[in-house]
């Protein structure tokens, strides 16, 4: 399928893989420096660049269904979009900085979700109650997931996350499950995007 003949995709036929990770913050510090590296990175990728709408990834998630990922769909056109008509908002909630730096490199929908992850085992999560991050991401068959996977290692890398937890799978048809109404927001809206 070229980009040309994308229609709107009907869920029950939508093939979505989903990567899920529990990393651990090791080192908050580096981890905040590492986002603002990576968000300024893309800001500068993008702004002023014409032709975002044109992103094989932005298109294709526009193509989905409004609310397949309860609105995760639409962070890809907002916040590209966002990016390339310059803005650059100051981003402060670490979890929302992972997500918006995620997106903004792979093009895939990402949803980071911060949590307390309580002492136990060894390793990084043997010091006591510890900082977490849920990290989902979602791709389509044609979709550079391993780029979101490498924006998650280089904040390994530098220690500033330790991943303890990955799984992968393929998300089940919409058909079973019941249909989500999720509110249209202006491109650029989305309360997730922005801290």
């Amino acid at each position: 399928m070229s980009i040309a003949d994308i229609e709107r995709v009907r869920p029950d036929r939508l093939r979505c893989r989903q990567l899920r990770m529990l990393a651990v913050v090791t080192n908050e510090s580096g981890c905040r420096d590492a986002t603002q590296v990576l968000l300024e990175r893309a800001y500068r990728r993008w702004s002023g660049r014409p032709d975002c709408d044109h992103f094989p990834p932005v298109q294709r998630w526009r193509a989905v269904e409004p609310g397949y990922l309860d609105g995760a769909e639409l962070l890809p056109g907002s916040l590209i979009g966002a990016a390339a008509a310059g803005h650059r908002p100051r981003i402060r909630d670490l979890s929302l900085g992972v997500q918006a730096a995620l997106v903004l490199h792979s093009g895939c929908p990402a949803l980071v979700e911060e949590t307390v992850l309580p002492g136990a085992g060894r390793g990084a999560l043997a010091q006591g109650s510890r900082r977490g991050l849920f990290v989902s991401v979602y791709g389509l068959p044609e979709d550079d997931m391993t780029l979101a996977e490498s924006v998650l290692a280089g904040y390994a890398g530098m220690g500033a996350l330790t991943v303890v937890e990955r799984f992968s799978r393929w998300l089940p048809d919409n058909a079973s499950r019941p249909t989500v109404s999720v509110p249209a927001r202006a491109a650029g809206t989305d309360p997730r995007a922005v801290a």
